[in-house]
């Protein structure tokens, strides 16, 4: 029986599972479980889990045939839900680690707070960077404590990831990630468990900390797969639109512009299939006009197209407008 369970997803991270799984081990809070999912890894991977639980009886190993990550996420949350005990749950990416205090502060909180959610703020850190020094919390601060659409608000980005939380473990007695979905799973699950708690409690503290490869992700092909990305932001507009969230909805539409921009930008930067990408790129122009003009009414003017499509000319834009404004002050007071 262990309060808490880590659920890993492990395919082709052999050079980072060690981190990651120290990572737990290292935890200053001890009553867990950690569930290392091996989606059919063709690498070392499934031999190094398999050593970590003969290393540790808190680590237990799910070996499956390669499925993707919402189905290695399942099998353990079906693991965990079944042979753990557990009364918390929370995800971790094999590449990523956690800050040596996470699990006792995210349990902490849940406690306090008597909610059944908990977010904290993650890092990004890339290879060559080391995480040192870790920052130590004597006095912790408080958390804030949040209504759903007060956290879709706030963290517009962050809280769609399915990491970086502590939930309990009710949230997900019905509640699976999409098996059919490559990319953008989080977004089609995380929101689903944030609108069924009643408040979560935010950490300001970054306990989560997230491998970033910059040039893994600028090299890497676009793909027409990478379009599944929409479904979740869709779904959730729609959501917050039938349910009466307006913040939220006006959040998740930016989000929806910013995605399009996103995707035009990685469309155009992979010229090696310009013409088979066309199409796309051109199906996208036109839906991210068509969702600008039908919500005129949210604010979202010329600045938010602009800003999406050329986020660092923006940069520049308001700094002129700035000035503008500034040097017509000066002549209207001379």
């Amino acid at each position: 029986m262990a309060k808490a369970a880590v659920i890993v997803p492990v395919y082709r991270v052999e050079k980072y599972l060690s981190r990651c799984v120290q990572s737990v081990l290292n935890q200053s809070f001890r009553d867990f479980c950690l569930i290392l999912v091996d989606d059919g890894s063709p690498d070392n991977c499934p031999a190094y889990c398999d050593a970590f639980a003969a290393q540790d009886s808190r680590v237990h190993v799910i070996h499956q045939p390669n499925s993707g990550p919402s189905a290695a996420r399942n099998r353990g949350l079906e693991w965990a839900l079944k042979n753990s005990g557990c009364s918390y749950l929370t995800f971790l990416d094999g590449d990523d680690c956690l800050h040596p205090c996470c699990l006792e502060r995210l349990c902490a909180a849940a406690e306090t707070a008597e909610v059944s959610l908990v977010m904290c703020r993650h890092q990004y850190f890339r290879e060559e960077q080391e995480l040192l020094p870790l920052p130590r919390f004597d006095t912790p601060p408080a958390p804030d404590l949040l209504s759903p659409e007060d956290l879709v608000v706030r963290e517009s980005i962050g809280f769609n990831y399915c990491w970086g939380k502590l939930y309990s473990a009710s949230l997900f007695e019905r509640l699976r990630f999409p098996e059919n979905v490559s990319f953008g799973e989080d977004n089609l699950t995380t929101y689903k468990a944030v609108f069924a708690a009643e408040h979560i409690a935010f950490l300001p503290e970054a306990l989560y900390f997230y491998f970033y490869s910059p040039t893994g992700i600028t090299k890497m092909s676009w793909s027409p797969r990478s379009l599944e990305c929409f479904l979740g932001i869709r779904e959730q507009a729609a959501f917050y639109q039938a349910n009466h969230y307006p913040r939220a909805y006006r959040a998740e539409i930016y989000a929806l512009i910013q995605q399009y921009a996103y995707q035009i930008h990685r469309i155009r930067g992979d010229r090696e299939n310009r013409s088979r990408n066309q199409p796309y790129l051109k199906k996208m122009l036109a839906e991210m006009r068509t969702v600008m003009a039908a919500n005129r009414d949210l604010g979202l003017h010329s600045d938010y197209w602009f800003e999406a499509l050329h986020p660092r000319l923006s940069v520049l834009r308001r700094f002129r407008r700035r000035a503008e404004n500034r040097l017509h002050r000066l002549r209207r007071h001379k």
